[in-house]
């Protein structure tokens, strides 16, 4: 192979990964405010969907607490991971 194909297979990859890269949306921050909601010991998301960086739409209200459209699986399961990017202060 040429230097020429190799840098535009190379650029072609790259081009390709970039639109992978979404931008954070309801679903996602649907997904985060449980994950601190549970860090925080508690299930409801009220306080997190109050700040501006998790306010989603995804939510349901449920005797008169928010609590995030998700399964609380994907929570539980990146609680501990959270937990210690949380201590290292990541």
């Amino acid at each position: 192979m040429s230097g020429r194909v190799q840098i535009a297979a190379i650029a072609a990859l790259v081009v390709a990964y970039v639109f992978l890269v979404q931008p954070s949306g309801d679903n996602q921050k649907a997904h985060y405010a449980p994950v601190r909601a549970l860090a925080d010991g508690v299930p409801h998301v009220d306080a997190q969907v109050r700040s501006p960086e998790l306010a989603s739409v995804d939510t349901t209200r449920f005797e008169g607490h928010l609590y995030a459209a998700k399964a609380p699986g994907l929570a539980f399961f990146t609680l501990p991971f959270f937990a210690v990017l949380n201590t290292a202060g990541v």
